[in-house]
Parts: C-alpha cells; structure tokens; sequence
C-alpha cells in the first residue's frame, strides 16, 4: 500500500487539525506517524519508511493519508521521490491548508514567540526577512517563505490537474460538518464523511528557560530517548514535561508592529489567496 492521500500546507494554517479530523475516518488509514517525511527522504530512507502503510494499514481503507505538510516547499523534490519509489501520484488527492498569508506569518511568529524560541521583537524579525525578500533570499526567510503560497500551489497544480487538489482554508475547519461535505465529492466517496472538531497545536509561554532548551533545542533530548523508549510513551512524557513548564500567562507581542510593511511585501500572495479560499 502506498499513500494517496496528502495534506500539504504551511505553519499554522491547521494541517494538524485537518490530519486529526481525519484519523477517525474508516476508510482512511492515517499511521501512527502521520508526518512519515517519506518523499523528502534519501532513497533508502524512503523506501524503509513507506513500511508504515503495510504493517498497520486497515482493510477496506480507500485512502492512506501522509500529512507530512513540509512537502510543499518543494514540489518537484517531492514527485521526484515518488517516481524513484514508483509510487504513482497522478490520482492522488492533495488537500492544500492555507489562510491569511499575513495572518499565517503573525501567528507563525507569536507561536515561537511564547514557546520561547524566538526572543526577537516581530518589527526586528520583519524587517529582516522583508531585506532577504528583496535581495532574493527568500529561502532563508524563517517565517516569510511560509507565507508565499503562489509559486507553490501552482506547481502542485501543474503536476496533478486542480481536480486533485482542494484548498482547505484554517476557516474550514470551524464547521466539520460542512468539511465534510466539501470533501465527500473530491474524494469520490458515496458513503457520508462525519468529522468532529480538533485542537490545533497550541502555543505556550515556558516557566523555566533552562527546561524549554532542552525540551526544544533541536529536541536532542527526546530523540534520544525515542530510540529508548516506544514512541507513545515518549510523547506522553515529552507532553507532561511542557504541561508542567507552561505559565498560564501569555506573552503577547506587538504584533501591530509593521504588518503594513507585511501587507505590502505580501500583497500578491493575499490576492492569490482571496481567488483559492472562496
């Protein structure tokens, strides 16, 4: 079994969410990884990692999902992979998770900012990543690359035919009822979908300085201990570790701070925004 279906999308425009509301689909099979990275693998690698959709892939799924979003960022790498593997992707289904490109960068920024791994104020951030932009180094730019969708979306596009792309905007996923209905046609599905609401990764303030690097510097500490301990059991440590690390007071950044510059720079991307998310 191979996957066919994939959730692509950019930070913080709810891939988690959408990859949760779907786990508990019957005829979609989502692994216990659901961000298996399979296509952005050396060929090895990928091979070893496709095992995931044999060894606990349910009867009668139509769909095995991969919601590995980073994808996106390179498109062509990805259906390179795939043809390596032979795994044919002409009629799979890509559901594309965007939102506001001005939005996106805001919330990308203040869910490091209280996580603690982004100690710089957004206005020094932006005017940064507005100075890469310009000289052509847009790649390099942590948060502002995220919010260019155009080239993207449309490479995607290219490579499967619209049919098999749908857009999935963050306001989507306010209503699983209405999801669900948008989804049971592009997936050619006669059997109803029912989906129920998910929680989207949240964003936390930490108490100690000291156990948040080790929680998140690269996340050293925990692959070491997932190659000790069984994966559940790891995240539910990892978990306990952020929940007892968690202020209940929430930094919030002026984010106010030069999203007119934001708007300007990212002016053609919220048009092409406006036209995917009607």
């Amino acid at each position: 079994m191979n996957p066919n279906l994939f959730i692509l999308g950019f930070p913080k425009c709810g891939t988690t969410s959408l990859a949760a509301m779907l786990k508990d689909v019957d005829y979609i099979y989502t692994p216990v990884n659901k961000e298996p990275h399979i296509f952005n693998q050396t060929l090895s690698e990928a091979k070893a990692r496709l095992g995931l959709y044999t060894k606990g892939a349910k009867s009668g799924c139509l769909y095995y999902l991969d919601a590995t979003p980073n994808y996106i960022k390179n498109i062509d790498g990805f259906f390179e992979v795939a043809a390596n593997l032979g795994v044919p992707l002409s009629q799979a289904k890509f559901l594309v998770c965007v939102r506001d490109p001005a939005e996106r960068y805001v919330s990308h920024y203040k869910h490091n900012f209280n996580r603690g791994t982004e100690p710089r104020p957004m206005d020094k951030v932006l005017d940064q990543e507005v100075d890469l932009y310009r000289k052509g180094m847009l790649h390099e730019a942590q948060y502002l690359d995220y919010s260019f969708y155009k080239e993207k979306i449309e490479c995607l596009v290219q490579k499967v035919g619209g049919g098999n792309v749908a857009i999935i905007d963050i306001s989507d996923l306010n209503s699983p009822s209405l999801l669900a209905m948008k989804l049971q046609p592009f997936l050619g599905l006669n059997r109803q979908i029912e989906l129920t609401s998910a929680r989207a990764n949240e964003a936390y303030n930490p108490n100690s300085k000291l156990l948040n690097k080790i929680l998140f510097s690269q996340n050293r500490v925990f692959s070491i201990m997932r190659k000790i301990v069984p994966k559940k059991y790891s995240q539910a440590i990892k978990a306990f570790f952020m929940r007892i690390n968690n202020s209940s007071k929430m930094i919030v950044p002026k984010e106010d701070i030069g999203v007119e510059t934001l708007k300007t720079v990212l002016k053609n991307e919220m048009e092409f925004y406006e036209s995917i998310a009607k």
